[in-house]
This record gives structure tokens, C-alpha cells and sequence, in this order.
């Protein structure tokens, strides 16, 4: 999990930091020109339809995570100011029904090299990544399947990762 400054966070962080693919939801907008789809595809995105709560979309993000390292963006859009935003329920309800563990992972500086809005990089600017202590949702099967249950999880996610912004 990590947060999202960036339209590059998701394609540095999987290739820079784990030995295999790692796949992420991406906006389905992204796939509507066939030739992004492609590439898109290739570099481990899949699409999910934003703005409503998708069940089959989470149910797939579960399935992916139980065996695969799938990288996600709690706050389900771009943080255009380089903040930390709230993290979505239906975050927490993919960690609460995941077995796989939960790594917080925080960016720094990714605004500045691709921001919001541009479609070229500005190259030697200073990027930090911290990576935090593995969560394991097993942690959370004791609570009940509910709403409160799902945002106490992700808030407690978006608390690990803002501790990693400032440390």
C-alpha cells in the first residue's frame, strides 16, 4: 500500500521493489485507447471502474493479493498537493478479507517529478521512498464484517504510512 502522488507510483514502486510482477488497479479510462491497454496490461495494471463501490473489482484485488503482490493506493486518486489523503473503506475491507501481508509504503518528491497534469518527467529531482513493517490482517479477523471494522483498518494503514512521510 502506498500512498499516491504520481502517475508513475505504481510503475516504479512493483519493478524497483519486488523480484516479480506486481499488479495494480488502474482507473478503466486508461484502457479505452487499445494500444495503452496493451502496455497497461503488460506492466501488470488491470482496470477498475472508479467513484462507486465495486464489489467484483475487490473481490478480484483479494484474490490477486492471496498470491500475487498486487500494489494499491489507499486514497484511490492522486493527492495533487503531495499529501497524504484518507484512505477508502474499501481498502480496509480488501485487507480484512486478505490473508496476504500488508506493507506500508510512503513516497516523497514523486509529485515533483511527474506532476499532476504533465506527461513528461522532470528528471533529477530528489525522490525518497520508506518502507514500513509489514501489517498482518490476520490481526483484524476478530472483528466484526462491518463498515466501522473496514475504516478503523485503513485509517490505522494511513497512520503507519503518514509516520513513514515524517520519519
Amino acid at each position: 500500500m502506498v500512498n499516491h502522488v504520481s502517475a508513475l507510483d505504481s510503475w516504479l514502486i512493483g519493478p524497483i521493489f519486488f523480484p516479480r510482477t506486481a499488479l495494480f488497479p488502474a482507473k478503466a479510462e486508461l484502457f479505452k485507447n487499445p494500444l495503452l491497454s496493451v502496455l497497461f496490461r503488460g506492466w501488470g495494471a488491470f482496470p477498475v471502474i472508479r467513484g462507486r463501490h465495486n464489489v467484483r473489482a475487490m473481490e478480484k484485488i483479494v484474490d490477486l493479493a492471496n498470491h500475487n503482490i498486487v500494489v494499491i493506493h489507499p486514497e484511490g486518486t492522486r493527492s495533487r498537493s503531495g499529501e497524504i489523503g484518507t484512505g477508502t473503506r474499501g481498502v480496509g475491507k480488501i485487507i480484512y478479507e486478505s490473508s496476504s501481508p500488508v506493507i506500508p509504503i510512503c513516497t516523497s518528491g514523486m509529485e515533483k517529478f511527474l506532476p499532476t497534469g504533465k506527461y513528461f518527467p522532470s528528471f533529477f529531482k530528489s525522490l525518497r521512498i520508506n518502507i514500513g513493517k509489514s501489517i498482518d490482517p490476520n490481526q483484524y479477523k476478530n472483528l466484526p464484517p462491518e463498515k466501522d471494522t473496514y475504516r478503523q483498518i485503513v485509517d490505522e494503514l494511513m497512520f503507519e504510512i503518514r509516520k513513514l512521510k515524517n520519519g
